[in-house]
C-alpha cells in the first residue's frame, strides 16, 4: 500500500526531492525500527539528532527526509520537526475519516486501544501505536494514516497546559473523549481545576458539530462541560455510576459488566481485568454512541480484549508467582484502581504490592504517598515492597511486619526474589520515571532461568 508518494511529500513539507519520485508505505523515526518502504525523518532531541543516522537509514528504508542533502531518495527540509508537524496537518487534512480523540489524567492509552478495537467491528480503523500523544507523536501517528481509512484513533497527552491545545487542532477529531481528571502533573499545573482546563483542550481543534465524551461521576464535570460549551460544543455524551449519565455502570463483577443507555440495559462481557477498565468500555460505548454508531455491534470485541503493556498485563513465574505489570505510570488514583484489582484478584497465596514513586505530584506529593494506606488496607494486601524516597513516606505509615523500603527500584529488583512465595499474586507499579519496569524485567528473568533449566 501507498501511503505517500516522495514527491507529496515534499511539497507539503516544503522540502526539496533529491533523486527520482519514490513510494512510502510507512513513517519511521527510529533506525532500529525500519521496514524496507518506510521513509525515515531524522527527527532532533535534546540528546541525540537523527539526522546523523540518515545515511544509515537510506541503506535499509524507501527514503529519507533530513536537513542533509544526501544524493538520492532524500527530501531535504529546514527543520525536520516542523516538516513532521506539516506532515501530520495534511494527512488530516487529506482525510475523510471519523476521528476520535482520547485523553485524561489515566487510561488514555487503554481507553484508546479499547476503542480502537471497538471501532474495527465496524470498519477498517487506524489507531495510534503505543502512548503517542505528545507534539511528535501527533503528527507522527497522523501521517502513518492511510488516506481512506474510515476511523482514526488518537490520543493526545500533556503535562503543561497549552500543550494540548494546537495537537487538537491538528487531529481536528469528531469525537473526543476525558477519561478522568486527577492530580497528575499538578505539580505543573497548580490545581485539579486547572487540569480540568488543560484537558478540556482537546475541544479546542473541534467545530460546533463536534461530540464531547464526559466522565459524569468526575467531581471537576461542571467544568469540564462549562468548558466544552466555551469551545461551542453542543452535543454532550456522559459516561459513568451516576443516574444521569447517558451510559449507565450498573454493575461490574468478575468481567461481566451491566450497562444501561436510556431505558435499555444490557450486559457485555470485558476481557480486560479491573472496574477501572469497565469504566474505560464505557467510555468507549459513549464514544460509539455519540457518533452515531452501532454500541451493540461492538459488545462482542470487548471480551476479547487484552491489556496493554504495562498496564495490566499479567504473567506467571515458574513457581506459581502471578506477576500484574502496571509499570507505564502511576497516579494516586491509578494505583487505588490497580490496587482494586490486586484485591479481585483469586490469589492462592499472599497479595503483594511493590510501588514505587509517584512523579509529579507538586508539594503534595508525601501526603499524597502516605494517603496509600488506606487503599491498601481495602485491598487487603499482606506485604508492601516501597521503593524510592517518596515512597518512604507511605513506608513510615506502615507497620513494620507488613513493610519494607528500598532506595529504588533497583535496589528492589535485586531483592524481590527473596520476599516471593509460591503462590504469591504481585502488583509492580510506579510512574514511568521511577522505573519500576526493572522489578518486571528482573523476574523475568527469573523465569527464562527457570524455563532454562526446566529445558
Amino acid at each position: 500500500m501507498v501511503l505517500w508518494t516522495a514527491r507529496e511529500i515534499a511539497a507539503v513539507t516544503s522540502g526539496t526531492l533529491e533523486g527520482d519520485d519514490f513510494p512510502v508505505s510507512g513513517i519511521s523515526i527510529d533506525t532500529r525500527q525500519i521496514d524496507k518502504g518506510d521513509l525515515f525523518i531524522g527527527l532532533k532531541g535534546p540528546k541525540f539528532d537523527g539526522n546523523d543516522f540518515a545515511e544509515e537509514a537510506l541503506k535499509k528504508s524507501a527514503g529519507v527526509l533530513t536537513t542533509k542533502k544526501l544524493k538520492d531518495r532524500t527530501i531535504v527540509v529546514a527543520d525536520t520537526m516542523q516538516a513532521l508537524q506539516d506532515l501530520g496537518t495534511a494527512a488530516r487534512q487529506r482525510s475523510r475519516a471519523t476521528i476520535f480523540a482520547v485523553t485524561g489524567s489515566v487510561g488514555k492509552t487503554s481507553t484508546k486501544a479499547m476503542l480502537a478495537a471497538a471501532l474495527r467491528a465496524i470498519g477498517k480503523t487506524h489507531a495510534a501505536e503505543a502512548s503517542l500523544n505528545n507534539h511528535w507523536g501527533v503528527p507522527l501517528s497522523l501521517a502513518r494514516m492511510p488516506k481512506e481509512t474510515p476511523y482514526g484513533v488518537f490520543e493526545i497527552g500533556m503535562n503543561h497546559a497549552g500543550e494540548i491545545t494546537p495537537l487538537s487542532k491538528m487531529a481536528a477529531p469528531h469525537v473526543a473523549v476525558i477519561t478522568t481528571i486527577a492530580p497528575v502533573h499538578i505539580e505543573h499545573l497548580g490545581s485539579i481545576e486547572n487540569i480540568a482546563r488543560a484537558k478540556a483542550e482537546i475541544f479546542a481543534g473541534m467545530d460546533a458539530n463536534g461530540i464531547a465524551v464526559l466522565p459524569r461521576d468526575s467531581e471537576m464535570f461542571p467544568v469540564l462541560l462549562s468548558e466544552a460549551r466555551t469551545y461551542g460544543l453542543q452535543k454532550i455524551v456522559t459516561f459513568g455510576q451516576n443516574a444521569e449519565s447517558d451510559v449507565r455502570l450498573m454493575a461490574f463483577d468478575n468481567g461481566m459488566v451491566k450497562a444501561a443507555m436510556g431505558e435499555e440495559s444490557f450486559t457485555f462481557t470485558l476481557g480486560v481485568p479491573g472496574a477501572h477498565q469497565a469504566m474505560n468500555a464505557l467510555a468507549v460505548l459513549a464514544a460509539v454512541k455519540g457518533a452515531g454508531l452501532d454500541v451493540h455491534a461492538v459488545l462482542p470485541v470487548l471480551a476479547d480484549l487484552t491489556p496493554v503493556a504495562g498496564r495490566g498485563d499479567q504473567f506467571t513465574t515458574g513457581n506459581d508467582i502471578t506477576v500484574i505489570d502496571e509499570t507505564h505510570n502511576a497516579s494516586p488514583i491509578a494505583v487505588e484502581a490497580a490496587l482494586r484489582l490486586l484485591a479481585q484478584m483469586k490469589a492462592p497465596g499472599r497479595r503483594v504490592a511493590a510501588l514505587g514513586d509517584m512523579l509529579e505530584l507538586g508539594a503534595e506529593a508525601p501526603l499524597y504517598h502516605a494517603g496509600l494506606k488506606k487503599a491498601l488496607e481495602d485491598a487487603k494486601v499482606d506485604y508492601i515492597l516501597t521503593a524510592g524516597p517518596l515512597m518512604a513516606h507511605l513506608s513510615d505509615v506502615l507497620p513494620d511486619n507488613k513493610n519494607t523500603h528500598f532506595a529504588d527500584s533497583a535496589a528492589l529488583a535485586q531483592e524481590i526474589q527473596r520476599f516471593l512465595k509460591p503462590g504469591d499474586t504481585l502488583l509492580v507499579k510506579g510512574s514511568r520515571g521511577s522505573q519500576m519496569k526493572r522489578v518486571i524485567d528482573a523476574l523475568k528473568a527469573l523465569r527464562q532461568g527457570e524455563k532454562a533449566k526446566a529445558g
